[in-house]
């Protein structure tokens, strides 16, 4: 496993903790040497809110003895309506004096100007720079992009063939716009779209960390030499997601960390954020949410529905097993919330909803055959205590 970035993911300046990732550079590094050695490529960045994309592309692209250009368009919601929006960006970034810019810009000045006419000016700027250096040009959030600068820029990717032009793009998984976007991809239209009309186009997905960054991490930003077991923990307790790390690492002490007899602290701002999401939906909904956070393995949905008190509950036949994502788990991790109810506790012991299967014999692992709790995951929910997920190698 890789490590992480830890600090804010802006296009601004500063001084950044970046740790690992070594392999996603070598990817992005990769790409950029080609690109100096004029062969043209895409690069596609994956992965969760908060999981360091920006910044690692930010580190990929700094400044180098290439003398690479790096010029950046980050997509926003509220833009993409906006014709060219994000060209307008890239333009605004671009060399002042360029030959073709300022056409270029009066062109896309004109709703109506078709993508493919604005494609071929584009392109003709493109080569005009990367002729003077190597050119990465950046879609930050690539799924909210405006429809005409996507068939512009694909315009673009099938004519490159010898500038030295580096395309990076970021997608934040989980949005709805990256899930439209998937839809669109499959049909050859949209962002996803891109990389069909480029001969040398990757992909890289982004995940959490690994014990030993997670402590490393830990080290840079409190000063805390972490045990095996102590780094362990905070790797559970944060799935190891750079953001939610470093927000937790802000609040903490040293101390705290090494501590293993002492729960650690949900940030407060996260927590006040998952609170609010769940104070938004219905009822039973929320409480399928805790009793999720507190079994903390994958069952069957009928099993979820009892412990949440949520009757009918669907039948031995739905097969579906759910668990949830390690955000939303925190909430019951820090404070156990469901668990801590008497009521909920009571439910599952000795309780089943008709037809569910029956728990394995004790000492059976959690997570077996037949969707059932053991006994190890069944003795954390009477103690209130949310059950602990596999370790990570």
């Amino acid at each position: 496993m890789t490590a992480a970035v830890d600090d804010d993911t802006g296009l601004g300046g500063g001084a950044r903790l970046f740790v690992g990732r070594v392999p996603e550079l070598a990817v992005l590094d990769g790409g950029r040497a080609r690109a100096a050695a004029r062969e043209p490529c895409l690069v596609v960045v994956e992965g969760e809110a908060g999981i360091g994309k920006t910044a690692l592309v930010q580190r990929a692209l700094a400044d180098g003895p290439d003398g690479l250009v790096a010029v950046w368009a980050r997509c926003d919601r509220s833009e993409r309506d906006w014709p060219y929006s994000a060209l307008d960006q890239w333009l605004r970034r671009l060399p002042p004096g360029t030959e073709g810019l300022t056409d270029l810009a009066a062109l896309m000045r004109h709703a109506s100007a078709a993508p493919l006419v604005v494609g071929q000016a584009l392109l003709a700027v493109l080569a005009a720079v990367s002729e003077e250096a190597p050119l990465a040009l950046v879609v930050d959030d690539a799924p909210w992009a405006d429809e005409q600068s996507v068939a512009a820029l694909g315009f673009v990717l099938r004519r490159l063939w010898s500038e030295r032009v580096l395309v990076v793009m970021t997608a934040r998984t989980g949005s709805q716009a990256y899930a439209e976007a998937s839809d669109d991809g499959r049909s050859g239209q949209g962002w996803r779209g891109l990389s069909r009309g480029v001969a040398r186009s990757e992909t890289v997905r982004l995940a959490g960390l690994g014990r030993a960054e997670v402590g490393e991490l830990a080290r840079a930003r409190t000063g805390a030499v972490l045990r095996e077991t102590e780094a362990e923990r905070l790797m559970e307790r944060t799935g190891g997601h750079p953001l939610h790390l470093r927000t937790l690492l802000r609040q903490v002490t040293a101390n705290e960390l090494t501590d293993v007899s002492r729960p650690l602290q949900l940030p407060v701002s996260l927590e006040t954020a998952i609170r609010h999401q769940l104070e938004t939906l219905p009822g039973e909904s929320r409480r399928l949410v805790e009793a999720l956070a507190v079994l903390n393995t994958q069952v069957p949905l009928a099993v979820v529905g009892h412990l949440a008190g949520i009757t009918p509950c669907p039948g031995p036949g739905t097969s579906t097993r759910h668990r949830p994502s390690h955000l939303g788990r925190r909430p019951a991790h820090y404070t156990r919330t469901a668990a801590s109810r008497p009521a909920t506790r009571r439910r599952l012991p000795g309780h089943h909803p008709p037809g569910a299967p029956r728990p394995p014999p004790r000492g059976s692992r959690r997570g077996s055959p037949g969707g059932s709790l053991g006994s190890p995951c069944r003795s954390r929910i009477r103690s209130g205590r949310p059950s602990r997920r596999p370790s990570r190698r």
